[in-house]
């Protein structure tokens, strides 16, 4: 059967606004993503619908494919999703781990042997310099370009009352405790994982803390 291009986690339970460890406007934005795709057969697709990926892969398990679980991993995809439903709430931890498997393929088969191609063709060009991704600043750094201040506050669009102060590069001060920034996030919002430039909202301009980067 041909193959169409599928939502693992489907636009359709995006939309039905889940739990999910990030917000639903950055999960709006990020459904469509490369690392949220893969090629299933046509009916496949159409049967998936608007389910949990743990609900429709099990049944995919149990009706369709019963070594489903040797399969996903050459989709890039952990096969513990199809029993375990607690992913169904992780889009962005998927989207991470996702990503790090998909760029570890780029670099095993494009950017590794880049410099060995270049030579033997004749390119000469600095393959491990023009490869290399640009960092986007950390925390500590906007503090030291003077884009965040010690002693500002931080909240989540989910608990806009939780303020925290930032105490430095990495920590935060929140209830009269210090703490880690990611532990802080992980708190006020419950999730077991957070994007502190995504999700992290700085009170003196009301964006996101990425948007400073």
């Amino acid at each position: 059967m041909r193959l169409e291009d599928h939502h693992i986690y489907a636009r359709g339970y995006i939309s039905s606004d889940p739990e999910l460890d990030l917000d639903k406007g950055e999960a709006t934005q990020l459904v469509d993503c490369v690392v949220n795709r893969t090629l299933i057969p046509k009916l496949t697709n159409i049967n998936v619908g608007k389910k949990a990926p743990q609900v429709y892969l099990s049944e995919l398990q149990q009706e369709t494919n019963p070594q489903l679980a040797e399969c996903l991993p050459s989709h890039l995809i952990n096969p513990e999703m199809i029993t375990e439903p607690t992913w169904n709430n992780y889009f962005r931890l998927f989207l991470e781990e996702r990503a790090k498997a998909i760029f570890a393929l780029i670099e095993r088969h494009a950017i590794a042997p880049a410099e060995n191609m270049a030579a033997r063709h004749g390119t000469q060009v600095d393959i491990s310099e023009s490869s290399r991704p640009e960092l986007k600043p950390r925390l500590k750094d906007m503090i030291a370009n003077g884009k965040v201040q010690i002693g500002e506050r931080l909240f989540v669009r989910k608990r806009p009352d939780a303020y925290a102060t930032i105490i430095d590069g990495d920590s935060v001060e929140f209830e009269g405790k210090r703490m880690p920034i990611n532990t802080w996030g992980q708190q006020v919002t419950g999730w077991t994982s957070i994007s502190i430039y995504e999700s992290t909202f700085l009170e003196r301009t009301g964006e996101p803390l990425g948007n400073l980067r």
